[in-house]
């Protein structure tokens, strides 16, 4: 049985054995509620903007999205973030995203899903937001229609061709909790219509098959004979268990679900499986599957190496770090730690061969950087441990990227029941 190190070092003093790495704040803003960040390209300008989805708890408040143009240039003029809001036509607005140039033939579409299991809240949506005009932004339901009035809410959106008609359509997966408390979730995709305007008219939505709830991604993985498949992998909180699932054949057209075939990768009790992600996390050349899992009393970093063929293969697993738990005392449904992790490298390419882990503590308060003990070993999976920024509350779900081209990746934090939103930068 292998043994996994870990070291915790809290704070943000950062001169430690194996790190040589270091991260600075520079800039910050109060945003109430600021609960999920991305960094997209502006249609207007090409330059990167910052983007952040608010939500409140309190029943019959507003939600808001806010965009922060420019942000590398607001924040080498030193005088303050200035944000302006995209939408507040969302209740609980979740991730935000670009669509695909190829699907509109154009680069001024983004994407939002919305919803909760929080009263007033619970009615989220797949949305479009027309990103190219001046704010508010247009905003376009594609996922409601007038036969199915359940609320459903949405986390994440992928885009894909999935019934192979030439037009690419939105893949999601959703999840309503009955009157019982029980949930009822799945996986569905909105079919891109074939006639009229498709950003004025609802999408026709198929059901996939039952089990996903929020956060999956979708990945073309090679089989042996060097084919590839077409895959959902999803992280199935509220069944706990972890899936991966395909169509067989030829034209890999997710058309018909009794072609859809599935194989559990882990299913453990108590392990909410919360977030994924899909990275060649040792440098082998190989996709592993990151994945966190949420829980009250002993939450868990995992990664799994993906087998040749991961149909029939052992997905080899790896513990990275567990024992995370709440920072309060009041345990709730949707309470737990840690939240997503992020794969990044923090310097400029060939600086090392590994990249590190990003991971937000969600409900602990934290937000982590990991990194391996062996940078140039692929069978080394001990990491150190870095707590980089402390909130008291909730922290929301960070994003990484280098916003100014100098090689050096920034990080934006949002901190949620604080209300900010804090930037920081690997740039010695």
């Amino acid at each position: 049985m292998e043994t996994y190190r870990l070291i915790l070092v809290v704070g943000l003093a950062l001169a430690t054995v194996c790190q040589a790495w270091q991260v600075r704040k520079i800039a910050t803003l109060d945003m109430p509620n600021a609960a999920i960040a991305t960094v997209l390209k502006d249609p207007n300008t090409g330059l990167y903007a910052a983007v952040v989805s608010t939500f409140n708890a309190i029943p019959l408040t507003t939600d808001s999205v806010y965009v922060i143009r420019d942000v590398a240039g607001q924040i080498e003029a030193g005088k303050g973030l200035t944000a302006e809001v995209l939408t507040d036509k969302l209740v609980w607005p979740n991730e935000v995203g670009e669509v695909p140039e190829e699907v509109f033939g154009r680069n001024d579409i983004w994407w939002a899903a919305s919803g909760f299991l929080v009263p007033t809240k619970t009615d989220g949506v797949v949305a479009l937001l027309d990103a190219g005009v001046m704010v508010p932004a247009t905003t376009y339901d594609i996922s409601s229609s007038l036969t199915d009035r359940t609320k459903w809410f949405y986390h994440r959106v992928e885009w894909n061709d999935m019934n192979k008609d030439g037009r690419i359509d939105a893949l999601a997966s959703r999840v309503y909790l009955s009157s019982n408390g029980t949930s009822v979730a799945e996986a569905v995709w909105f079919e891109h219509p074939r006639f009229g305007e498709p950003l004025g008219q609802p999408w026709t939505p198929h059901v996939l098959f039952s089990g996903p709830d929020s956060l999956f991604r979708f990945e073309k993985m090679a089989i042996p004979g060097g084919r590839q498949l077409e895959v959902i992998i999803s992280a199935q909180y509220f069944s706990e268990k972890l899936v991966v699932s395909w169509v067989e054949g030829l034209s890999s057209s997710w058309s018909d679900p009794s072609k859809i075939q599935h194989r559990v990768i882990e299913e453990v009790v108590d392990n909410r499986y919360f977030d994924i992600e899909l990275v060649d996390l040792n440098a082998d050349g190989q996709l592993d599957l990151l994945v966190s899992i949420n829980s009250d009393s002993n939450g868990k970093l995992i990664a799994y190496e993906i087998p040749r063929d991961f149909r029939t293969g052992v997905w080899r697993r790896h513990l990275i770090a567990d024992g995370f738990i709440p920072s309060n005392l009041i345990i709730l449904e949707g309470n737990g730690a840690p939240g997503s992790g992020h794969a990044f490298y923090p310097g400029p390419p060939g600086d090392r061969y590994k990249p590190l882990i990003l991971l937000t503590g969600d409900d602990d308060s934290n937000v982590y950087v990991f990194e391996s003990t062996s940078d140039n070993d692929p069978s080394v999976w001990t990491y150190t441990m870095t707590s980089i920024f402390y909130a008291k509350g909730t922290i929301g779900g960070p994003v990484i990227k280098d916003i100014d081209g100098d090689g050096y990746a920034e990080v934006f934090i949002p901190a949620w029941s604080e209300g900010t939103l804090n930037v920081y930068t690997f740039k010695p």
